[in-house]
This record gives C-alpha cells, structure tokens and sequence, in this order.
C-alpha cells in the first residue's frame, strides 16, 4: 500500500508532470526553488486542485483517477494538511481550532446527521400505526430514541473534549485554550495547526513549508519534535521544503524538483552523498560546480577552474559537470605543482594510457611495474602500474594553487573565495571551522588547496 502519485496539470505556461510513490509510513520530501510546483503537488492529492489527468492512490483508495472520473473530495480524502499560513480560524479559541478538526465516530456521526434535521431513526413506524395503543407506544419509542439521542450528543460531545485535552497536552498548548490566533505566537500557532490536522486521525500528513516563518532557536525546537510526531505517525509524511537541513535531518527519502518535474527521486542520504544531476547538487547546496570534460575513466578537465582532477569514481561518458561541496575542500599551503593545467598530470590515475602505451609497445609487465615510479625515465610516467590506480585512487591528490578573492567570517566557520593562481573563470567557496583555521591572514597565508578525489561530485 501507501501513495502512488501520476499526475500532470497545466496552469498557463507552467506545467507540472511528477510521478512518485512511497512506501507504507514513508517519511517523504520534496525539495525544490520557489515556483517549482512543490505545493502545487500537494494541493493536487489534498484535492484542493484537481489535475488535468492521472491518478492518485492513497493506501489503495483512488482518491483521484481522470480515465475512471475519480475525484474525491478534500473531506473524504483522510489527509492533514499544513498550510504554510496555518489556516486557523480567527473567530475561534485554541480548543474551537483543535475541536472542529476531529471526525465524529461512525456511529454517532449517522445519529448526528438525523437529529441535526430533527428526524430520529424509528419515525418510520408512524406510518403504519392508526390505532390509540400504536400512536402511545410510538410516542414512548420516540422519548426513548430522543433520551438515546442526546446520550449519543453527550458521549460525542466528551469524546472530543478528551481527544482536544489530550492534543493540548501533547503540543503543550497548557494555559492557551482559551486564546485566539491572533493572540499566539508563530510557532504556538503552528502546534495548534499540527494538533487540529491530527485530531481528523489522516491516513497521511502534508506539511507546506512548516518551519518557514520560525526563528532558528525555535525552529530547531520544533523540528525536534516534529521528528517525534512523525515516529509515532503510522501513515506516510509527504513534506515540501526548500531547506535542505530540513528534508536531511526529517526525511528517509527525498523528490528533487525542478520547473515541475522530477529530477531525481532516492533516498535521501543517497541524494546528498552523489546528487548524479546539477539541480540535485545545487538544491542540496553544492556552491562548487565547474563544467567538465572526460579525458579518462579516472580524469576530468574542471573548465571552469583550469585544472585536471583526479577522480575515485569511474567518469560517465556523459559528464557534463563536476561539484565539491565547501567544507570538503582542505587548505593545505603544501604546494607541489600536481594538476595545475599547465603542469604535468598525476601519473596515478592514467590507467588507460598507461594500459594502452603497454599494449602497443609489448612492453613487460614487471619492467613497466618497475619504472612506474621512475621521475627520470620520460616513458615511465606513462605505464603507470593499472592495479595501483584502482585500488588506491584516493591516494592520489587533486592540489590547486590559489589566491583568496575574499573571506566572509560567520559566528562558527569562515567562508573563502578563491580562484586558481593561473588564472580561471569559475570561483571555489571553501568553508573552514573557525577552531580548525586558527588566527590567519588568509589572504598571505592561503596558497593551496586539496580537492579530495572521492568527494567529487561527476554530474549530468
């Protein structure tokens, strides 16, 4: 079971198109710029807007299907939705709030529905009875249905005071019951939205942008325990953001978007560790990103910052860019020469021109073994030995001489701007704890970096 979601909808020149579906208790998040159709999606399986075309489905009930003319409405859909504005009723108390979100039972919700319309279930009998005797004992029947009836309104009554006592407790709302909306803070608000979506018991919680108008201290109080609401949840968590802390730090798998569609679609981890596409890279912050050219299964020309780097993974034919993310970058103002373009290139990872150079020239593996390390010999910088180059990849180093263009101190890490010494078009943002950097003039004391070969990013 769980959400399967294949839609489309056109509103003028924007189009959304996504396709997705989670897991049982999935705790899923969308990610994506502004405008990109996050909410859009959202508003599409609350039934708030209907799609051009596609299909819903929610635990195996079709709330929306174009081709079978499905489309349930929002209240017989069993979801919780959390606007970014909340959405509380201004006229109403905090326990009002709470109270108008739970569902009557099932049983008293049908003897609801007939006395609010000032009908009782045995009225029937009336037409059938003609005689004195009849007509006295419906009327008995009718006092007892009326007694049964205003039972059924007490219990359903106390019902909900007990669900909204308990919410109030569980979002520490105490002392607030009586207060309005307007009398709350943001994130006072904010609870009494999340208990009111979770008093109507939802088959799955949609939160838009839930801590977008908080401040950070209380941000991180309220992430905390949103974390613990949605690991007693026992349906899906479906959360739009375009924070990536939050969706890394609440979510197990993640829906990059972009102009509408899905970019990509995995688990989150997976995502930040290889973003394999530049949106995903760049929504999950990678301020580092250099066109980039194949030269080998193990190097790439990095364009944009002039220098050849190494690589751990093996380059896809069809790399179109490579990332760092800032704090991977090391300052190490040890600079020998390697990888400026200019300079010669690492012998460690030409594994294909050191296999081709041997295969041409019949040359014996174990004097090919023995000159790989020769600086002398002009020949054994190109028949490098193959199995040191795949085994030991992050041996080799991608250094980079450079000079800081600027320097931007926060409470905690320290931001540089650099460029290559040589010469490039692209910037590089490193970001250095400020216990780790020490008291430095960065803009002398700064020469070289390290661009590790397992933490590049190779994009498509």
């Amino acid at each position: 079971m769980g959400l399967e979601v294949d839609i489309k909808k056109k509103i003028g020149k924007f189009e959304l198109n996504v396709k997705f579906d989670a897991d049982s208790r999935s705790h899923i998040g969308i990610l994506g710029a502004s405008g990109c159709g996050k909410s859009m999606t959202l508003k599409c399986i609350a039934g708030i807007v209907k799609p051009d075309e596609g299909r819903i489905v929610l635990n195996g009930k079709v709330l929306f299907d174009s081709k079978k003319k499905i489309n349930l409405p929002p209240q017989k859909r069993k979801v919780g939705y959390l606007f970014q504005n909340y959405a509380l009723f201004p006229n109403m108390n905090v326990e009002k709030n709470i109270a108008i979100g739970i569902r009557d039972s099932k049983n008293d919700g049908k003897d609801s529905k007939s006395n609010t319309i000032g009908f009782n279930n045995d009225n029937q009998n009336d037409k059938n009875n003609d005689t004195e005797n009849d007509i006295e004992n419906n009327s008995k029947n009718n006092c007892k249905n009326d007694s049964k009836s205003n039972s059924k309104k007490i219990t359903n009554s106390s019902r909900k005071q007990e669900i909204v006592k308990a919410l109030v407790v569980k979002f520490h709302l105490q002392g607030l019951e009586e207060r309005y909306p307007s009398e709350l803070s943001g994130g006072q608000q904010q609870r009494v939205a999340l208990a009111r979506m979770l008093a109507n018991e939802p088959d799955i919680i949609m939160l838009d942008e839930p801590f977008s108008a908080l401040d950070s201290f209380l941000k991180e109080e309220l992430q905390r325990e949103m974390y613990n609401i949605m690991k007693e949840y026992e349906g899906e968590v479906l959360m739009v953001s375009h924070s990536r802390d939050e969706v890394f730090k609440l979510t197990e798998k993640l829906v990059i978007m972009d102009n509408g569609k899905i970019v990509t679609y995995n688990e989150t981890k997976k995502i930040f560790e290889n973003p394999e596409y530049i949106e995903a890279a760049k929504l999950t912050g990678c301020k580092n990103i250099s066109k980039a050219i194949k030269i080998g299964d193990y190097q790439i020309h990095a364009t944009e910052w002039n220098v050849i780097l190494n690589t751990a993974q093996k380059v896809p034919d069809n790399i179109s860019f490579v990332g760092i993310r800032a704090h991977h970058i090391e300052i190490t103002n040890d600079f020998n020469g390697i990888n400026n373009n200019n300079n010669s290139i690492n012998n460690c990872n030409n594994s294909n021109n050191s296999n081709s150079s041997n295969n041409s020239n019949n040359s014996n593996s174990s004097n090919n073994s023995n000159n790989s390390n020769s600086s002398n010999n002009s020949n054994s910088s190109n028949n490098s030995n193959s199995s040191n180059i795949t085994n030991n990849s992050d041996s080799c180093i991608n250094q980079l001489s450079i000079t800081v263009v600027e320097m931007s101190e926060q409470p905690f890490d320290t931001n540089y701007i650099v460029k290559n010494s040589i010469g490039s078009s692209g910037e590089i943002w490193i970001k250095v704890s400020n216990t780790n950097i020490g008291v430095i003039d960065p803009f002398e004391d700064i020469k070289s970096i390290e661009l590790p070969p397992e933490k590049l990013l190779l994009l498509i």
